[in-house]
This record gives structure tokens, sequence and C-alpha cells, in this order.
């Protein structure tokens, strides 16, 4: 077994240098850009928190290895890795054969394109399957050999350490105790015994425990922000992850550098940094930008809290306005009434925080209903963004069209190929934030009766994919 510790962890060395070079060197789709902020800036993610993840990130981040979200990328390379090396040590104790547990290795690391691609950017989802190939991995070792049934201690210090990462590890409970069932009669009735039964429940609850620590110091100081956790009750609220439900909710990138599509699209309408002037954005200083939906809420804030982009610009992240303690915290940097928490439509929400601040512009990115039409107000389509107008604002006029459409034929501007829808699990949403804008401008162009911007904007509309909706039905 010892030998095929080795060959395991030479395994796991050469998968981690190939992952480490395809690894994604910018933010990618989904919660990468949060969590790779959270990582950076050392504080917190959404429910449940991911306090471990989020310290090995942060250590990540102090690598002198290239630009700051390749290093957090890499700890997906590193999660990975090991995985592949724990699967081929399973399979060797399965097979106490080297071939097929070599082949088993070969084709997670390199045959599952899901895998391979979870394996080059920051999520935690790798090193949930880190934590589950080594249980399964310890499972096995002793129902091979149940006269190593005290390795029921490290299982516990993994299966605690795993759960404070990711509740759904539970589902591998019924593997571990199988394991020391079938070790049952290598288990001797002795105070020894009963001290190592102890030992593993301890250390169980401490492993689950300790990382939270974490979370309760940063909160203390931190603003508010989702998963945020200030005390025991708090905490119990995040763990639980009451705000998508509950404990078990599930809920539900590709390869290429994703600052390929972020960076172009929703960068080039954000593209100014620190200290520098606005004049090459198509955005005012000290606006107001609103973002709706998981795809494009979280890259705002990392470009703006990590790379320090446009300090002058207020994030507004529609989803959380229903969330007083965030009202309050945006409240020193705009006017927002209390009773926005209590508004359910998109448009009217938006068209309060307008009116409420009328010396500061205000876009919209995002889900369809952040663009609607509303009571007060009415959207000019600015490619991917919007900028919100007071209704009787002449927008709709062949000029704008045209100029509309020369901003979506930029290089780069769309850039999203169907792999790319497909691959990064969301589907249309991803492509209403990205290419709303396509279709608005022919929509519009045809209304005006106006042939030539039309044709541009059905050309435009043609490089679009069409992606069935999984969510259809």
């Amino acid at each position: 077994m010892r030998r095929a510790a080795l060959q395991a962890a030479l395994i796991s060395a050469v998968v981690f240098v190939l992952y480490a070079a395809l690894a994604a060197r910018d933010v990618m789709f989904g919660d990468g850009p949060e969590l790779t902020s959270a990582a950076i800036l050392n504080t917190v993610a959404h429910p449940p928190g991911y306090p471990l993840w989020i310290m090995l990130g942060h250590l990540a981040s102090l690598l002198p290895a290239g630009p700051l979200p390749y290093r957090v990328n890499l700890t997906a390379c590193v999660s990975h890795s090991l995985t592949v090396g724990l699967v081929y040590a399973s399979a060797y104790v399965l097979t106490k054969r080297q071939l097929p547990a070599l082949i088993a290795a070969i084709v997670l690391g390199l045959g599952s394109p899901l895998f391979v691609v979870w394996s080059l950017q920051a999520e935690v989802f790798s090193l949930t399957d880190t934590f589950a190939a080594a249980i399964v991995l310890l499972s096995l070792m002793i129902i091979d050999q149940p006269r190593r049934w005290q390795l029921v201690i490290a299982l516990a210090v993994i299966f605690g350490l795993g759960l404070s990462h990711q509740t759904t590890l539970l589902l591998l409970g019924p593997a571990a105790l199988w394991a020391l069932w079938c070790a049952r009669r290598a288990i001797p009735c002795t105070a020894q015994a009963a001290a190592v039964a102890f030992l593993a429940a301890a250390l169980l609850l401490v492993g689950f425990a300790l990382p939270y620590v974490h979370t309760l110091i940063i909160s203390q100081h931190i603003p508010w922000q989702l998963g945020r956790a200030r005390s025991l009750s708090e905490l119990l609220w995040v763990i639980e992850r009451r705000d998508y439900g509950g404990a078990f909710s599930l809920v539900g990138v590709t390869a290429a550098q994703g600052g390929d599509v972020y960076r172009p699209n929703l960068g080039r309408c954000f593209p100014t940094k620190a200290g520098s002037t606005a004049t090459s954005s198509p955005l005012y200083r000290r606006m107001q930008f609103c973002t709706a939906g998981d795809a494009v809420d979280q890259p705002p804030v990392y470009f703006q809290g990590v790379e320090h982009w446009r300090p002058d610009v207020t994030i507004v992240v529609y989803g959380t306005l229903n969330a007083v303690d965030y009202v309050r915290r945006l409240r020193q940097q705009i006017n927002i009434p209390d009773q926005i928490v209590l508004m359910q439509d998109p448009a009217l929400r938006r068209d309060v925080i307008a009116f409420e601040n009328p010396h500061r512009p205000l876009y919209c990115v995002g889900e369809t209903g952040i663009h609607a039409p509303g009571p007060r107000y009415t959207p000019q389509v600015l490619g991917i963004v919007s900028r919100i107008l007071p209704r009787g604002t002449r927008i709709i006029t062949p000029a704008n069209l045209r100029s509309m459409v020369a901003a979506q034929s930029i290089s780069g501007y769309g850039n999203v190929t169907s792999s790319y829808w497909r691959s990064n699990g969301f589907s249309l949403p991803i492509r209403e934030y990205y290419a709303g804008g396509f279709f608005t401008t022919g929509y519009y162009a045809e209304l005006l009766h106006d042939r030539g911007a039309a044709l541009a904007g059905t050309a435009a509309r043609s490089s679009i994919p069409t992606i069935p909706s999984s969510r259809s039905g």
C-alpha cells in the first residue's frame, strides 16, 4: 500500500502541473468572482460560508504566481489533482492492480470534461470532491483491512472538515458506517476502543466547528454582506442556509479565460481604474450601477473591490435589496428609502432608486425585469447595459440604434460561444445577460422600419447560438 500511495502522489503531481498550465488566468462565470474576492480580501462568502475554502484561497492569493485570480484558481487545480490521486488509491484498494487503478484516474482526471472544467477555476466543488474521495478511500481501507479500524479517527477529521465545507457530504455517511460495520469483529470491547470512539466523535465536531471560528472573527470587522455572522444565532442561520430554504437545498465555464468575456463585455462599461478619469467609459462618474442576476452581480464587485476599478461608482445588487442591513449599508452612498425592502417589482424598485438620486445617473445590467419600462423611467439600451431615463425622453432614434449596433460589433463583444453557454451551467440566463442588446436593437429597428439597422441587428442575433433551456417545461 505504501508503494501505491507513492504512485498516487506522483499521479497527483503530474495532474496538478497539467491543470496549473491550463488554469484560467482571470475570474470566471457563476460564483467564481464572489469566491475569489472573498478569498483575496479574506472575508466571507454566501451561505454556508465556505470558511475553509476561503482560508485556503487566501493563502493561495499570497503566492507570487501570476494574477490574483489565477492564484485562487490554483486551489481547484490542487484539490482536483489530489482527488485524482485518491481515486487511483481507491481503485488500487479494490483491485490490487496498478493498471485498472491508473485507468480509473485517467478517466476521471482527463476523460471527464465537467471534472476538467471545474479543475481550472475557483469554485467550492473541487474541494468537496477531494473530501468525498478521501472519505471513500478511508472507508475502503477499513473494509479491506478491518484491523485498521482506528482509521476511524482520520475518517472523523475528514468528515468534520468536509461537513464544514459542504453539508451534502452527509450522503457519504452510510459508506463510513458500513465500513465500521464490516470491521465490527476486529474492534475490541475495551476501554481503548471506547476512547478511540470518543476521540473520533470529538474530532468530528471540532473539525466541523473550527473553520467557522474564522467566519465569526472576520464578520466582526466587515460591513454587511451575504454570509456575515456576528453571533452564534447568525452563524447557525448561515450554516443552515436559510436564505436558500434550508441546509439541504441544492443550489443550481469553461476552461477558457473568463476575463475574455467579462472584461470586453461588462468590463467595457466599467473600465477605468482608481485615480483615472471616466472619459474613456460610456458610464458617467458617480453613477449608480444596478445588477440583477448571479452572472452579473459579482464581476463588478470583484473589479471594484479587488482591482479598484471605478471607486466613484455605487454598485447596487438588486437581489439583496430585500435585506435591511444591506439597504442600511447602501444608504451611506446613495439615498434609498426603507420601503424598497418590501417592493417586489424590479422596475418599480429601480425607478425608486433613480427618483431618489436624480443627480446620479443609473445604469442596469442583468435580468430582463431590471430593463423593463417602469412607472417613471424607461431604459435606453446600450449594449449589455441600459441607462435609465425619465419617461418621455426620446431615446429610440435611427442614430441611436446605429450606435448600439456599432457598439455590439466591437471585436470581442458578445464573443461567447455555444460551448461557453453549455459549460457554465447557466444556459439562457447567461445569454440574456450578455446578449440582450442584440435582440432589443433589432426589435426597435423593425418598429422604426429602419431596414439598415434591422438587418444589422438580425446579423448580430444570428451570431448567438440557440441553446435549449434546461428550465423549460
